[in-house]
């Protein structure tokens, strides 16, 4: 019931930027009520850290404080005798239209459903996104903790800052999947605005809405705790008031919703810097051809902006790490080592390959022989170090995960309507050629900065789906509308398969998939889709656990471990409950609890030869697992 707090927060700010300026579509008033409600939580979050207030309580008063101001606000207007606006939706007119529509609610309908049946579970989320979140519930605070996970202290916290709130207000992750689901309903909206403002008509927007909502990694993701899409959605709003700025001029407000969007795309994914900075160039340049002395004081102020969002997480990782954005390794484990010519062609091709995947085993080998014969005219390893950072470089059958997927036809789609928006002389000088140009700059950027790795498919959502708007209006500009609606027919027949059989909680199983249909298990085995190794010996240590009535647990996992799964066996949220790391020569090291006297100690790979542990006995083996515990919990 908690949860109902947040979301009454968004609509109060919804309806007050709409009735502000009614004439504005309300879609605009939906992506800038977005980014005000998530600036207020990050603000929010931070304050009551402060003195560990993130509890169901200090939530619960926190959004309080916008709920009454505004409910007070639209009151007093309305016995003022002002006109309340609210928004409304005019359905497509052609049938055909209505049935695309439908096709999309389908997806948003089933996505929804996975994402409240079925928990987090890609392995991830199980390392560091929501063991982060437990441990944040634990001590009432976003804040650094001691870990053998570095991951859960030094990376971006934006998106798992809203995960908190649903957490901690809800009491368990049941609904913690929706921030991605929301972030693909509030892109769905954003694609069909940014579509209007470059000239697309309504059956153009629909299009737009139908190439994003069948993106197989979006819907992949979409019933997920990932981050790419609460990045996306960031800059789906960065872009839309981008657009805003490059029609109508600077407007300071555009600009300071455009640093709210930057800032919470940055404290979401660094990787957002390659989305960016295209849109970063088009403002300034439409600011200083226009206002060069007010445009250098309305930029330092949108840094400001940027900055104050970004803080707390900038500040806690120079304490813990002595950098903001952590530990030099960090950098250059995805950082490029070159930037020669022929390095930036291999990241390309092999950044465009993660989407080229057919359903035909020889057109995939001719597309990586093709591939690795021009690596080899360039003197290039295709696996050459320096630019590569995880996994093995191929080019395979479409797949279902939601770390690996591309999208193969969307990719298509881009390079043939990109190549007409840059060829077409009517097109040029537009809005739609300039947003054009940036979006597949950002593509350009991506291959440069970083390095390519097999699951990369994923960092390049943000650039798909900004490019919904400009095919939403190239499928409405240059071909006979019977043949848009078709394209967008088949996109939602081929997103079948990621929709029904996402390969770690497939509601039909197929040759792809981890485990059997989710409905047909319970959702502790769930947690285990991608690691079921673990259910046996995560299940019998908890199970030991709670039969002694341990509280004070420790745990040791290798750095790459699933930590989460634990934490929710162990029955967390429970005030009760102390789950600490104990850890030795980490960067967190300095954050122990030193009073921490455990009951029970798990440990990952622990030397043979040790039979006691902190004074535990050993009680249970299991593979590279080991329990060390009390016979029984000591009395307080």
């Amino acid at each position: 019931m908690l949860m109902i707090f947040p979301v009454l927060g968004y609509l109060c700010i919804f309806l007050l930027l709409g009735n502000l300026n009614h004439r504005n579509a309300w879609r605009r008033a939906a992506l800038r009520a977005a980014l005000v409600w998530g600036s207020y939580l990050v603000v929010l979050t931070e304050v009551l850290s402060l003195v560990k207030g993130v509890t169901p309580l200090g939530l619960s008063l926190g959004w309080l404080i916008p709920i009454l101001g505004l409910a007070g606000w639209l009151i007093k207007e309305k016995m003022r005798g002002t006109k309340i606006h609210l928004p409304n939706f005019v359905p497509p007119r052609a049938w055909s239209d209505r049935l695309l529509l439908v096709g999309v609610l389908i997806i948003l309908g089933i996505t929804s459903f996975l994402a409240w049946y079925t928990p987090g579970q890609t392995w991830d989320s199980l390392n560091y996104h929501l063991s982060r979140v437990a441990h944040w519930t634990q001590e009432g605070a976003v804040q650094p903790f001691a870990t053998g996970i570095e991951k859960q202290n030094l990376m971006q916290p934006g998106a798992e800052m809203a995960v908190l709130h649903f957490y901690v207000l809800v009491g368990g992750d049941r609904l913690v999947n929706f921030v991605e689901w929301l972030a693909m309903l509030g892109s769905l909206v954003g694609v069909s605005l940014i579509a209007s403002q470059l000239g697309a008509n309504n059956r153009g927007q629909l299009m737009a809405v139908v190439f994003t909502a069948t993106l197989p990694m979006g819907i992949a993701q979409a019933s997920s705790t990932m981050t790419d899409y609460v990045v996306t959605f960031w800059m789906v709003c960065v872009a839309s008031e981008s657009l805003y700025i490059l029609k109508r001029g600077l407007k300071p407000y555009a600009l300071v919703f455009i640093s709210l969007g930057a800032g919470l795309a940055l404290l979401t994914k660094l990787t957002a810097v390659v989305y960016l900075l295209p849109f970063a160039v088009v403002v300034s340049v439409v600011s200083l051809r226009r206002f060069v002395g007010r445009s250098l004081l309305l930029g330092l102020a949108a840094m400001l902006i940027m900055v104050v969002l970004n803080a707390g997480h900038l500040t806690r990782n120079t304490l813990v790490y002595g950098h903001p954005v952590g530990p030099s390794s960090k950098v250059t484990l995805h950082a490029n080592e070159s930037y020669e010519p022929r390095v930036f062609l291999s990241n390309l091709l092999r950044n465009a390959a993660l989407h080229a995947g057919t359903p035909w085993s020889r057109l995939n080998d001719w597309l990586f022989t093709s591939i690795y014969k021009v690596h080899a005219k360039l003197g290039l390893d295709i696996q050459d170090p320096r630019t590569t950072t995880v996994g093995w470089f191929t080019v395979g059958k479409p797949n279902t995960g939601e770390a690996t997927a591309g999208n193969p036809i969307h990719a298509l789609l881009i390079l043939v309507f990109f190549g007409l928006i840059f060829v077409v002389p009517k097109v040029r000088g537009t809005p739609v050629m300039i947003y054009t140009i940036a979006v597949a700059v950002t593509f350009l950027i991506y291959s440069f900065l970083f390095k390519w790795q097999v699951f990369g498919s994923r960092l390049h959502l943000p650039f798909f789906v900004l490019s919904a708007p400009a095919i939403g209006f190239s499928l409405r500009q240059f071909l006979p509308q019977n043949i848009g609606r078709l394209i967008a027919a088949i996109l939602l027949v081929a997103s079948w398969p990621w929709l029904v059989s996402i390969q770690s909680r497939p509601l039909i199983p197929d040759e792809q998939s981890n485990i059997e249909s989710v409905l047909t298990l319970t959702r502790e085995e769930l947690y285990f889709a991608l690691g079921q190794h673990l259910i046996e010996p995560y299940t019998e240590m908890t199970d030991i656990i709670h039969e002694i009535g341990c509280t004070k647990v420790g745990i040791m996992l290798s750095g790459s471990g699933a930590e989460y799964p634990l934490w929710v066996l162990l029955g967390a949220p429970d005030p009760n409950l102390e789950l600490e790391w104990i850890v030795s020569g980490t960067p967190s090291e300095d954050y122990r609890q030193d009073d921490f006297q455990p009951c029970a100690v798990i440990c990952e790979k622990c030397p043979q030869e040790w039979e006691q542990f902190s004074g535990l006995p050993l009680s249970y083996q299991n593979g590279n697992f080991r329990l060390y515990n009390a016979d029984q919990q000591s009395p307080n």
